[in-house]
């Protein structure tokens, strides 16, 4: 899950606090702040978000929404975070996408869970905010742009990640590959047909995309067709037979396990879980509009 802010105007804080092993659990089950973010300062913590396992230590980040459903699975016994709260006075809207082709000067992405790829950068913020609210006569708008600061930089670092893993060239002739099975994910797909089509070999075609995606094809296209399947789900009325047969299924029973092997959850319960919030995203919209 990724989520857009736009900073035209500065978050606005709300609490920040360190917790314990037991303090967190305890924040876990009482917070309703709107929107949060955690850095782990030592242990390890397995959370369970929406029925889908996320392991962490001290070189992730974790930002909680809080009308997701979240359970601690394993959490060490000398475990201590950092939790900031927030909110913003424009809409946070979220995605299954990252959002890279959007261009906007004040907007900004950050996946829920990140890899932090400067720990000093971060912890030299939480230190200043940490030290701002506690002091006396401090604006409000202080501490509102150090927690902005926060996020660009939580951001840039997702960038970096991104720009890292984009370093290695990519042949010109794969790009074309990958753009035209986006383009045609609905179509019956297969190694042997997509290979005749660029006049290579279905071994060479399959050493590609394990050298550049880290994936064989049909994986790649088998990710590729659940993930118009979460935006179908969410943004139609189509039924889940429907939407199987959209994008080329036959055996609905398949698409079904498959979706459940890449999303830990049926396409019903994910339907169920998040099509109110992208809902309420789009009736906020509507409402500036």
């Amino acid at each position: 899950m990724f989520f857009r802010l736009n900073l035209d105007k500065p978050l606005e804080f709300s609490t920040f606090h360190r917790y314990t092993n037991d303090e967190f659990r305890l924040w876990i089950q009482q917070t309703t702040e709107p929107l949060s973010i955690l850095f782990i300062d030592q242990g390890n913590l397995s959370l369970l978000i929406n029925e889908t396992t996320e392991h962490l230590n001290n070189m992730n980040w974790l930002l909680l929404p809080k009308d997701y459903e979240i359970k601690i699975s394993n959490i060490d016994k000398d475990f201590t975070c950092q939790i900031i709260s927030f909110n913003s006075e424009n809409n946070i809207i979220t995605s299954f996408s990252p959002f890279l082709n959007e261009k906007s000067r004040y907007g900004m992405t950050i996946p829920q869970i990140g890899k932090i790829t400067n720990k000093d950068s971060i912890n030299g913020i939480l230190k200043n905010i940490f030290s701002t609210k506690n002091q006396k006569n401090q604006l409000e708008l202080n501490i509102n742009y150090l927690i902005s600061n926060l996020l660009v930089t939580v951001s840039t670092q997702f960038i970096q990640v991104i720009s890292d893993n984009q370093q290695k060239p990519v042949p010109a002739k794969f790009d074309w590959i990958l753009n035209w099975i986006t383009t045609h994910i609905e179509d019956s797909l297969n190694v042997t047909d997509i290979a005749d089509k660029f006049d290579i070999t279905p071994e060479y075609l399959t050493h590609l995309f394990n050298k550049y995606q880290n994936v064989s094809t049909i994986k790649f296209i088998n990710q590729m067709k659940i993930s118009k399947a979460k935006d179908l789900l969410i943004t139609t009325n189509l039924s889940i037979k429907q939407i199987a047969l959209y994008l080329n299924f036959q055996n609905i029973k398949y698409f079904m396990r498959l979706f459940k092997q890449e999303t830990s959850l049926t396409p019903t319960k994910f339907r169920n879980m998040y099509s109110t919030p992208f809902i309420n995203s789009l009736d906020n919209q509507n409402q500036e509009l």
